[in-house]
C-alpha cells in the first residue's frame, strides 16, 4: 500500500456519520476500520508517520487519530522499540488534561521490552487529572506483567493515586486539612504564613489537580466542612 492508498483509507476511516446507514457494521468508517486492522506491512510506519506529521493541528486531528490507529495495530504485531518512541513521545504532545482515556486504546496490547522506556506515558499522568492516572496505570499495569523496568518501578506510586482519587472530593479536603492541624475555623485563622503556604500546595496537588474543579470550588467545600 502507497502512501496514496493510505490517506484514501483513512479519509474512509474519518467519514461522517450516515443517518441512512440503520447498522453500525454496514458504515463506511466501520468497514475502514476492520480493513486498517488487517495491515500488517511494516513499511507503512514511515508513510504514517509522514501523515502524521502533515497534519498538524485541531484541522489534522481525525487524521492523526486514524493514523495512530493503524500504527498501534502495527505495534501490537511486531513490536518495534524505535516505532513505540515515537509513538509515545507523540501522544506526550497529543494528550491534553483529561483526555488519556480516549488516545490509549490498544497500548496495553503492545509487547513492550523489560528495558522499554514509558516516561512519556508517567509525564501524562503526572500532570494529568484522576482519569489520565487511572487509564495510564492501567497500562503501566499491563507492561508490569511483561517485565517493563520503568512499569515495575513506577506501578506501586500510580496506584496510590489512583485509590486517593476514588475518594469523594470533600473527604479529600478534609483528610488534608486535617492533617495540617485545621478542623475549625479557627484553626484556619490561626495558621502561620509558611503553614498557609504549605496547606494550599496540598490542597492544590490532592484536590485541585487530582479532581480538576476550580479554586472557588475548593473555597466552598472548604467552607462547607469548617462551619
Amino acid at each position: 500500500m502507497n502512501k496514496e492508498e493510505l490517506l484514501e483509507l483513512i479519509g474512509r476511516m474519518c467519514a461522517p456519520h450516515e443517518p441512512d446507514v440503520c447498522r453500525s457494521w454496514e458504515t463506511t468508517s466501520w468497514k475502514a476500520l476492520r480493513e486498517a486492522e488487517k495491515l500488517t506491512d511494516r513499511a507503512l510506519f514511515p508513510i504514517l508517520e509522514e501523515i502524521i506529521h502533515e497534519n498538524p493541528g485541531e484541522s489534522g486531528l481525525d487524521i492523526r487519530k486514524e493514523a495512530y490507529f493503524i500504527y498501534k495495530k502495527l505495534l501490537i504485531q511486531q513490536f518495534d522499540e524505535e516505532r513505540f518512541a515515537f509513538l509515545l513521545s507523540r501522544l506526550d504532545r497529543e494528550v491534553a488534561k483529561g483526555e488519556y482515556m480516549w488516545w490509549h486504546y490498544f497500548l496495553d496490547e503492545i509487547e513492550v521490552n523489560p528495558d522499554t522506556s514509558v516516561m512519556p506515558l508517567l509525564a501524562i499522568a503526572e500532570r494529568g487529572n484522576k482519569y489520565d492516572v487511572k487509564y495510564v496505570c492501567n497500562d503501566i499495569e499491563a507492561y508490569t506483567k511483561r517485565g517493563n523496568v520503568e512499569s515495575i518501578t513506577a506501578l506501586p506510586a500510580l496506584k496510590v493515586r489512583v485509590k486517593a482519587a476514588k475518594r469523594t472530593q470533600r473527604q479529600a479536603t478534609a483528610d488534608i486539612l486535617k492533617e495540617h492541624g485545621v478542623e475549625s475555623q479557627a484553626d484556619m485563622e490561626r495558621l502561620s504564613e509558611e503553614d498557609g503556604a504549605e496547606l494550599y500546595e496540598a490542597l492544590k496537588a490532592g484536590v485541585l489537580e487530582v479532581y480538576d474543579i476550580t479554586s472557588k470550588r475548593l473555597e466552598r467545600l472548604i467552607e462547607q466542612i469548617l462551619k
